[in-house]
């Protein structure tokens, strides 16, 4: 009896240490990718509202891509073509202010391909 009980506790203790039950190809975003910033978290909410405080965001997407998180900005109207280098980096400031260790790449899209974006 006694014996099980410890097999049972040694099961346990293996189970909970064992941090992912998942295949590889079943994984999503920062756990996709075995060499990527892995200890890093990152709150889309968070970085979306970093974003939407900047003036000139109207809308933010982010998507991940196993490297970095990537931030595409929807500007207000009256920003022309040739600002939108100035938005972005007002954006990736802002955001790598809040978190710093996180890799992030800020693109502005023209509002008529903001439809077309993943």
């Amino acid at each position: 009896m006694r014996k099980g009980w410890i097999f049972l506790c040694m099961v346990v203790l293996v189970l909970t240490g064992c941090q992912r039950f998942e295949k590889p190809t079943e994984r999503t975003g920062l756990d996709k990718d075995s060499h990527s910033y892995s200890y890093v978290s990152f709150q889309e909410s968070k970085f979306k509202q970093i974003a939407m405080n900047v003036p000139g965001v109207r809308d933010v997407r982010m998507e991940y891509d196993g490297r970095k998180v990537i931030l595409m900005v929807l500007p207000e109207k009256g920003w022309r073509p040739e600002q939108y280098r100035i938005l972005a980096n007002r954006v990736y400031h802002k955001v790598n202010m809040g978190s710093p260790v996180t890799p992030v790449h800020v693109k502005v899209i023209a509002p008529e391909n903001w439809i077309q974006a993943p």
